[in-house]
């Protein structure tokens, strides 16, 4: 009986310690940015021909003094729109950046 009791404590204690080691052995979640930003072109082809894009920001907390400034590769023509914006973002609320631009052909553009 009294080995019986011991198997028992001793699986007990092993039955508690487990969850603990799982939890001190979980992974942490990797900390992201508060601030999202999509940019979105109107054509899969970006170079060489005319294309609208929209970038839109996003902000996990209010932001008072935000600035987005779009850098396009040298020999671009921007057609219309605006390549720079300043002001505050409110929480989950998006703001846009139309402009439309023709990139020149063979310029390599990272689009996230």
């Amino acid at each position: 009986m009294l080995q019986c009791r011991q198997l028992f404590v001793l699986v007990m204690l092993v039955a508690l310690a487990v969850p603990a080691v799982q939890a001190a052995n979980a992974p942490v979640p990797k900390p992201h940015s508060p601030l999202s930003i999509r940019i979105e072109p109107s054509l899969a082809q970006v170079t060489g021909q005319a294309v609208d894009y929209r970038i839109t920001a996003v902000s996990a907390v209010d932001a008072d003094h935000v600035s987005i400034t779009v850098t396009l590769p040298e020999g671009s023509v921007v057609h219309s729109g605006a390549l720079q914006w300043q002001g505050a973002l409110v929480s989950e609320v998006a703001q846009m950046l139309l402009f439309r631009a023709t990139l020149p052909a063979g310029s390599r553009v990272p689009i996230v």
